[in-house]
């Protein structure tokens, strides 16, 4: 039987912080926001309320 690699994800610097989110970030607008009251992030170009990411490795406190 043949192996198979397993893919792996390595970060190369910082970390993928999970008990933060985007309520504290600095790329997150918090008054800028859509229909569905969510927050837009500079970084991803799109909205998002803080309890959708569970972590982010562009994380960057305020």
């Amino acid at each position: 039987m043949k192996k198979r690699k397993i893919p792996q994800v390595k970060i190369p610097q910082g970390c993928f912080c999970g008990s933060r989110n985007c309520s504290d970030c600095v790329y997150w607008e918090r008054n800028n926001r859509d229909s569905n009251d969510r927050g837009y992030c500079n970084h991803y170009g799109s909205y998002y309320h803080p309890s959708e990411r569970q972590g982010c490795g562009w994380y960057e406190e305020r």
